[in-house]
């Protein structure tokens, strides 16, 4: 059989999900790959039963857990069947690791990012629709198995008590999601009240070095705050750190 590109594998996985049984998704598969050279079809039945039984195992996995909300699941079912399938896929491992998703928005080009909260505006999830990958806290996740070792290690990292990198990791996470730049941009970073705000107001596409520095420290300070580390919000901050946090 002529080898397929990773697109079409993931075009014909969903065929699979999408047929009420493996009849209907051979017939669909001849249909829509009607000019592809697949050998005898003794051993396309076979390789499509494969694939079928797959792609139906996996499925009734992220059926039976993921919850998402309303909103979410209808931006991905515009987007397309593969978009649900990735954000179902996100929602079973983290219900699997006892989180749920809570809400979440789309940034980027032509909206091709959907970011997934486990709490309120965590940004904890990004799922590149281009790509078909999912990235929790920044690190890349295959299964649920990958997605609790990434979330264990998240949670030790602040029941141990090291802030610095939880809040670095927040702030990034808050402020590419306010300004729209990817989270890669922002990681030379230290969010400790020291970095160049120069290079941070090129990093976020921003226009005012004045504005970059509110919002960092506003982005700091609402942080720490969440985090329970010993820190007040500065009263001039007030007005901004509260259109900050409620923005979407």
């Amino acid at each position: 059989m002529k080898m397929l590109n990773e697109g079409a594998m993931s075009e014909i996985d969903l065929l699979a999900k999408e047929s009420k049984d493996f009849k209907t998704f051979v017939k669909a598969f001849q249909k829509e790959y009607s000019n592809l050279d697949a050998g005898s079809f003794k051993e396309l039945e076979a390789w499509l039963k494969t694939v079928y039984d797959s792609a139906k195992n996996e499925s009734n996995e992220v059926t039976e857990a993921a919850q998402v909300p309303y909103n979410i699941m209808d931006f991905a079912k515009n987007k397309g069947s593969y978009a649900v399938a990735l954000v179902k896929k996100a929602a079973t491992w983290a219900e699997k690791s006892g989180k749920r998703i809570s809400g979440g928005t789309a940034i980027g080009k032509n909206y091709s990012t959907i970011i997934l909260d486990m709490k309120h505006q965590g940004s904890e999830i990004y799922i590149n629709l281009d790509k078909e990958t999912i990235e929790l806290f920044g690190e890349p996740v295959t299964d649920a198995k990958s997605f609790a070792k990434v979330l264990a290690t998240n949670e030790s990292t602040v029941n141990e008590g090291n802030k610095d990198e939880q809040v670095k990791k927040e702030c990034i996470s808050r402020l590419s999601d306010f300004f729209r730049v990817s989270p890669n941009a922002l990681s030379k970073f230290n969010f400790d009240g020291n970095d160049n705000i120069k290079e941070l107001t090129k990093a976020l596409n921003s226009t005012s070095d004045k504005g970059t520095e509110l919002y960092y420290q506003t982005a700091i300070k609402s942080v720490k705050k969440d985090l329970g580390v010993n820190e007040s919000v500065n009263e001039k901050y007030i007005p901004t750190f509260k259109k900050f946090i409620n923005k979407k």
